[in-house]
């Protein structure tokens, strides 16, 4: 308890402690894993995001414009793939 009180970070014995006994504790560490984990893939998918419009343009020359273009017309076909791969799993025709 005096561990607790001090303010600083607690012991692996204090933290498994209060993991075994307060429930409200471990929503807290479980919530802070979800927070973490949901951060870690929102700078993943901006990376990706990044590294993707740099090779798109790298290819277009270095027009800014055309590799934008070319994304958004990459995106608009994936979509409709998915749509397409949508219907079909549900047994219908596109």
């Amino acid at each position: 308890m005096a561990e607790l009180q001090s303010g600083q970070e607690l012991s692996a014995a204090a933290q498994r402690d209060l993991f075994e006994h307060d429930a409200k504790y471990v929503e807290e560490i479980q919530q802070q894993h979800v927070d973490q984990e949901a951060a870690q893939l929102k700078a993943f998918e901006e990376q990706a995001a990044q590294m993707r419009f740099n090779r798109e343009l790298r290819s277009a020359g270095g027009n800014e414009h055309q590799a934008k273009r070319a994304i958004a017309a990459q995106d608009a076909k994936a979509q409709q793939l998915s749509e397409q791969r949508a219907v079909w799993a549900q047994g219908g025709r596109v």
